[in-house]
């Protein structure tokens, strides 16, 4: 017996009334185009369960996707809160080994491994502090710190646009600075306009998410990507594929209902939440379907319209090169120079300007 599957069965002896997280099984190698899924294997994923923490499963899972760390879909038994634990402190120590054979690889200080163990000890108290400068902005906190040595992308939504009146005074703000910002101007203001604008953020600090923001995190992603994306007081896998975002479906609950559920599309304003396939087809059973095969539609629809764009602008520039080709045989043929052909042209015929066209 393997010393994983000990640890596994250890871990799932465990009597807890804490949280409860379970494995379901993912295939892979639909969503990420690599090499350390050539194999194919199907995989599995943690969801959330009775009272789970997301961050927990939110970081074990985006680690599988950006450096393939296996997790066995038929172990599906039922894990408690330490077994989540142990999984992060794996990873940090995965890290310091790397750090040994890689020299481009930093090695993490004794202070900082002990601070980032308390951290996972600690993990119902993991809080990250947006700033309104970016998608990565973040106060440099140790959770912060943690998720940078395990080479994990975190994001928000909570943007502030340039056009406001106090950007430039606010723009680099955590959500706390902000409110003591907001306490000073209205001390020294009253109700005024720039208040109410810095109201209307604070209000958006709920959901981290700001219109400005959301446009802001779809550039700042790079196609077919996982990061660690913070909203709504919860952290959750994020992905972009085909210029849009997606979220990891990891609630036990929609998973049971919706078993192929993977991925639910990420938007500024949803109507209502649709959820889609591992091959990014809607869901059949799901609530809102219509919405989910209409959405799908115009994708396809997109796709086949920039596939088009592209054959003509690959014929446009074959042309264009036959064009440069004869332009250059000419003054062998005739004994003169490009120049003199082009000049000619403009008071010749028009056959002749048809070799330029």
């Amino acid at each position: 017996m393997s010393g994983d599957t000990e640890r596994r069965r250890s871990a799932t002896g465990r009597k807890s009334t804490v949280s409860r997280y379970k494995v379901v099984k993912f295939d892979l190698s639909k969503t990420i185009q690599s090499e350390k899924f050539e194999d194919r294997r199907t995989w599995g994923i943690f969801v959330e369960g009775r009272n789970a923490v997301s961050v927990l499963v939110a970081i074990n899972n985006v680690s599988t996707f950006i450096h393939g760390r296996n997790l066995d879909w038929r172990c599906v038994d039922t894990f408690d809160e330490q077994y989540m634990k142990d999984k992060i402190r794996s990873l940090i120590t995965d890290r310091q080994r790397l750090s040994q054979i890689r020299k481009e690889v930093q090695s993490i200080p004794e202070d900082d491994m002990k601070a980032f163990f308390d951290v996972i000890s600690n993990i119902r108290k993991f809080t990250l502090s947006p700033r309104l400068t970016g998608p990565s902005a973040f106060e440099v906190n140790q959770p912060y710190m943690l998720l940078c040595h395990l080479f994990t992308p975190v994001f928000h939504g909570w943007v502030v646009s340039p056009e406001l009146s106090s950007y430039d005074a606010i723009k680099g703000f955590t959500r706390d600075e902000l409110i003591q910002y907001c306490n000073a101007l209205i001390a020294l203001e009253g109700e005024s306009d720039n208040v109410r604008v810095i109201r209307d953020l604070l209000n958006d600090s709920d959901q981290l998410l700001t219109a400005y923001g959301f446009d802001c995190l779809v550039q700042e992603m790079r196609d077919d990507k996982f990061g660690l994306f913070f909203w709504r007081s919860r952290y959750d896998v994020i992905h972009k594929h085909d210029g849009d975002l997606f979220l990891l479906v990891s609630d036990e609950r929609v998973r049971s209902e919706m078993p192929q559920a993977t991925w639910m599309l990420f938007e500024q304003s949803p109507e209502s939440s649709i959820y889609f396939t591992s091959e990014y087809l809607p869901v059949e059973n799901q609530y809102s379907i219509d919405r989910a095969r209409e959405w799908h539609q115009q994708k396809l629809q997109q796709k086949t319209s920039s596939s088009l764009e592209t054959v003509k602008k690959a014929k446009k520039k074959r042309k264009n090169k036959k064009s440069a080709m004869a332009s250059k045989e000419i003054p062998e043929q005739g004994g003169l120079n490009v120049e003199d052909v082009v000049a000619a042209v403009s008071v010749s015929d028009e056959p002749t300007r048809e070799i330029f066209n």
